[in-house]
C-alpha cells in the first residue's frame, strides 16, 4: 500500500533529524489561498486609507497569519503525508477559502 494512503498518527519531526522539506502542492495551494486573503485585506485597506481603515486592516491581518502559522507549524513539525493530513489541510483550506471571498 502507498505510503499516502495508509492512516498514520501525527509523529513529531526531530530538528536533529536530516531530512529534506518536501513542498507538495497542497501546500502551494494552501499558501496560495492565504495569498489571496492578505491582497484581499490590502485592496480594503487602499480603499479606505483611515485610521479606522488602518485598524480594521491590522486586526484582520494579524488573525490571517495566526491562522496560516498555526497550520504551518504543525505542517512543518507533525506532517505526515497520509490520508489523514491531507483531509485535514482540505478541511483547513475551506474556512481559509472563506476568508478569501469574504475579505
Amino acid at each position: 500500500m502507498p505510503v499516502w494512503l495508509r492512516w498514520q498518527p501525527p509523529k513529531l519531526h526531530a530538528d536533529e533529524e536530516a531530512r529534506e522539506a518536501k513542498v507538495t502542492s497542497v501546500d502551494l495551494f494552501y499558501d496560495l489561498i492565504f495569498a489571496v486573503v492578505v491582497a484581499q485585506l490590502a485592496t480594503g485597506l487602499s480603499a479606505d486609507l483611515t485610521a479606522h481603515g488602518f485598524i480594521v486592516f491590522v486586526v484582520l491581518f494579524v488573525a490571517v497569519v495566526r491562522i496560516w502559522s498555526s497550520e504551518t507549524f504543525y505542517s512543518d513539525h507533525f506532517e505526515t503525508l497520509d490520508v489523514s493530513y491531507r483531509i485535514s489541510v482540505f478541511v483547513a483550506m475551506l474556512p481559509a477559502g472563506g476568508l478569501a471571498v469574504a475579505a
